[in-house]
């Protein structure tokens, strides 16, 4: 969702009008990416809200 409102905020300051505008994301799986040493797929399974 943050990616939106980048994408918005930049938009707006370059003016660029949207229909010439896209954004692609592309997230690393979770087992790719940690934090503090665990992975996030760790991490999700660990969580108790």
């Amino acid at each position: 969702m943050q990616y939106i409102f980048a994408a918005i905020a930049l938009i707006a300051f370059i003016h660029i009008p949207e229909q010439f505008f896209t954004i692609t994301i592309k997230e690393p799986p979770d087992e790719n990416f940690g934090i503090g040493g665990k992975s996030i797929s760790e991490i999700k399974r660990a969580y108790r809200p």
